[in-house]
């Protein structure tokens, strides 16, 4: 849930109902849609307290998503009191009703440290502040922070620059910075879209896809912290596409299909809570013919036409598979 925060309004209230009437709906929407398609499933619940530009907090959800942040809540800190309960208030109003096994109280955070440095340790201490609260109050669910793998990896340009910046003083702090989140969360989360890191010697095609060894840094955090795994968005594209600058991000169905098996077979050797392929089925331009809605736009499992690609059949085989207990 990426629409904004309703700031003011949770501050002093944990109740959807004293809520803006588009906020109820659309979230009445989405526990609709959760119990007719997938009754019974575990829920996980994705919740951000940053804008989708990874560089303040979240807008604000009014009279309509995404508005413009009201006064004096646009200049508070993330550390700020009240940026604290509104948004604890906020997400114990969205788990009361969607009573969710997993609940991410971020989303892909650390690209606020490479976006954001001088405000990261604000952040953190919002951070631990929102899941000291909801963890006390919610003990059997797991909370925990979402990390944007590549960008921890240094494999985008914002991090890479924040990287090179302090690499004198300071240079491990892409993954300790995600160790310190670690100390407040219940899972090593990533995302991992390897493709977008266009150029990077760690996608290298074929049938491996990825260079060996490409998630032993994310499961070393896992051993050291003692907590499980959890690919919470994944994906690869099935059709190539050029990026403004004129790279070419490199997709086709035999790659998305070598890089699920990858991960399957990671997850079968591994303690790993859950998987989750970002896109279930392709859409093409329906959001934009734009640089950003292809990114992702032939990551699904089925194709526009509602077709299967080989992808699903792995999918539905390893979903099929009897549980053995590690």
């Amino acid at each position: 849930i990426q629409e904004g925060v309703p700031w003011p309004e949770a501050l002093l209230s944990n109740d959807l109902s004293t809520y803006s009437q588009n906020l109820q709906s659309m979230i009445s929407f989405y526990k609709s849609q959760t119990d007719t398609f997938v009754p019974g499933h575990d829920v996980y619940l994705m919740v951000n307290p940053l804008d989708v530009s990874y560089d303040k907090k979240a807008l604000y959800w009014g009279e309509n998503p995404l508005m413009a942040i009201p006064s004096p809540w646009d200049t508070l800190p993330m550390n700020h009191p009240n940026v604290k309960t509104a948004f604890v208030n906020y997400l114990t109003a969205l788990v009361e009703l969607f009573d969710p096994k997993y609940v991410a109280i971020n989303i892909e955070a650390n690209i606020f440290l490479a976006k954001r440095p001088l405000e990261w340790e604000q952040f953190k201490e919002f951070n631990a502040y929102v899941y000291d609260t909801m963890k006390s109050a919610y003990p059997d669910k797991l909370f925990f922070s979402t990390v944007q793998y590549e960008h921890m990896l240094g494999l985008h340009t914002a991090s890479r620059n924040l990287q090179e910046q302090l690499v004198d003083s300071y240079p491990t702090v892409l993954i300790n910075e995600v160790r310190a989140l670690l100390t407040h969360s219940d899972a090593v989360s990533i995302s991992s879209y390897p493709y977008m890191a266009v150029g990077s010697p760690a996608v290298i095609g074929g049938a491996g896809v990825l260079s060996p060894g490409y998630y032993d840094p994310a499961l070393d955090l896992a051993a050291e912290y003692s907590l499980p795994l959890a690919f919470e968005q994944i994906g690869w594209i099935t059709e190539s596409f050029l990026t403004p600058d004129g790279k070419l991000v490199i997709g086709n169905e035999t790659m998305q299909t070598n890089f699920l098996r990858k991960i399957f077979d990671l997850s079968t050797r591994n303690d790993v809570l859950f998987i989750t392929n970002f896109v279930a089925i392709d859409y093409g331009e329906a959001f934009g013919p734009g640089f950003v809605e292809k990114t992702w736009s032939t990551a699904g499992l089925w194709r526009e036409d509602r077709t299967a690609k080989p992808s699903f059949e792995l999918w539905q085989q390893v979903f099929n598979r009897n549980f053995v207990t590690p």
